[in-house]
């Protein structure tokens, strides 16, 4: 029996090595929003004290508000936003 050519062994050993890097935190989605300074101030604040990403100390805080979502005030409905700019004449 002939022996394996060395650069099999050596790609081989390269495909049997663990997974590196941090373990998965489940099925996720990449989330934009638009926050009021102070909140992504504060957000950041959090996440430094923490040691935590931003993304992290957002998640959990979304998490809790969802715990809470019957303390929220409903925001006021927004009119349609295809509708036109209204027009005074004034142009």
């Amino acid at each position: 029996m002939s022996a394996l050519p060395k650069a099999y062994a050596t790609i081989s050993a390269m495909t049997e090595r663990k997974k590196v890097g941090r373990p998965s935190k489940g099925d996720r989605v990449v989330t934009w929003t638009r926050l009021p300074r102070a909140h992504r101030e504060k957000a950041e604040e959090l996440a430094a004290e923490w040691g935590q990403p931003l993304s992290e100390v957002l998640a959990a805080l979304i998490a809790i508000g969802f715990d809470h979502c019957g303390e929220l005030t409903r925001p006021a409905a927004r009119s349609d936003p295809h509708e036109g700019l209204p027009l005074d004449g004034a142009s």
